[in-house]
């Protein structure tokens, strides 16, 4: 695409291909694995929180109104003083070998609510996490939990947005 291109980006163009925050809409349905009647709190600064500890399978899902080509999600969370915060690594046993634990948590889309894509993007909990992944056409977003979290800490969102991408020109589908 790039390399036919004869003259400078303009700022407009760079402006157009950049991904935008979907605004919270009341139409966006929101659940969880977990204390469900609170999950839409995940959206707002109040925030959505397990009445226990974090455990592994949990799963938080907003569904969109409508298939949107998105690339990014992101949410907050309280700072690790408040009960949370990353897993201190434990070192390997004596022989062993070090492999890289999977993501704390794993994000995945579908366009049906039914059919879940592979893991596109994985993230260890923390007070920010983000979410970047290729521009992804879909409907449902879905993040889980591979594994608890340190402490006993219960899982917390707050703050959930969505980035939009534009669309490429010519035919859509994938």
């Amino acid at each position: 695409m790039t390399k036919a291109r004869k003259t400078s980006w303009t700022v407009p163009e760079l402006e157009a291909s950049l991904p935008t925050l979907l605004p919270t809409l009341s139409a966006w349905r929101v659940s969880a694995s977990q204390d469900v009647e609170d999950a839409v709190k995940g959206l707002t600064p109040v925030g959505w929180r397990t009445a226990g500890p974090a455990k592994a399978g949990m799963w938080y899902q907003v569904e969109l109104p409508q298939v949107t080509t998105i690339g990014e999600v992101q949410y907050s969370a309280p700072s690790p003083t408040s009960g949370g915060g990353p897993a201190v690594p434990r070192p390997p046993a004596r022989g062993s070998q070090r492999v890289a634990p999977p993501p704390e948590l794993q994000l995945q889309l579908s366009t049906d609510g039914k059919t879940w894509s592979a893991p596109l993007a994985g993230a260890t909990g923390g007070t920010s996490t983000t979410f970047a992944f290729p521009p992804t056409r879909t409907k449902f977003v879905r993040i889980a939990r591979n594994a608890p979290a340190p402490n006993d800490a219960p899982w917390t969102i707050q703050n959930l947005q969505i980035f939009r991408v534009p669309e490429p020109p010519g035919p859509r589908g994938r």
